[in-house]
């Protein structure tokens, strides 16, 4: 199930800096830089971090 959930994730994120992408094209970095920062943001957060030690 998380292997799953993980390509669910990652193919959500493409999609969103593909958009980024598709609109710094026609002049907007707006959408790109906010979808830049989520997508670092969210690496750092659920792929750097060593897991939680009970």
């Amino acid at each position: 199930m998380k292997l799953i959930m993980a390509l669910v994730v990652y193919l959500g994120m493409a999609a969103f800096l593909g958009w980024g992408i598709f609109h710094a094209a026609k002049g907007g970095y707006g959408p790109l830089a906010i979808s830049g920062v989520v997508f670092a943001v969210a690496f750092g957060k659920f792929g750097c971090l060593p897991p939680k030690q009970h």
